[in-house]
């Protein structure tokens, strides 16, 4: 079922260390589904670190006619576990982006957060040399 989750190894990086985000999404059509998420956020809180990124996704909004799961109730689940909300529709390209770039925005927030800037005295410092690319010398300041 679309709803089933799959077995994560939480000890291994794809499921620890490494996940900076999880979008985690239901079929507004299935309450089942939507039930299922309660589950599946304790996982994540469980073995995920603690400043993961996550947000809850209603999905299928196109079939509003065969709605299971209202807007409101997706709303108050998304303020329970303090998580960002919006609804999509895969079939109708509908807040798919907007998902990923309302993830994109959590991940960067709160790395910028947890992580300062680096200083460095040298701009160069961290950038790639393009392969080919000729270096073009820096003027000296001062008279000489």
């Amino acid at each position: 079922t679309a709803y089933e989750i799959k077995e994560c190894d939480w000890s291994s990086d794809v499921c620890s260390s490494d996940l900076h985000g999880i979008i985690v999404t239901y079929d507004i059509t299935d309450r089942e589904s939507f039930t299922a998420v309660q589950t599946w956020m304790g996982e994540v809180e469980k073995h995920a670190q603690d400043n993961i990124s996550r947000i809850l996704v209603g999905n299928k909004c196109d079939l509003e006619d065969q709605r299971a799961v209202s807007v409101e109730e997706g709303q108050e689940l998304a303020e329970h576990f303090n998580v960002r909300f919006l609804e999509t529709s895969a079939k109708d390209s509908k807040n798919v982006e907007q998902a990923f770039t309302l993830m994109t925005r959590e991940i960067k927030n709160r790395v910028a957060v947890s992580q300062p800037k680096k200083q460095t005295d040298n701009p160069q410092n961290g950038a790639a040399k393009l392969s080919g690319a000729k270096t073009v010398p820096q003027k000296k300041k001062g008279c000489c």
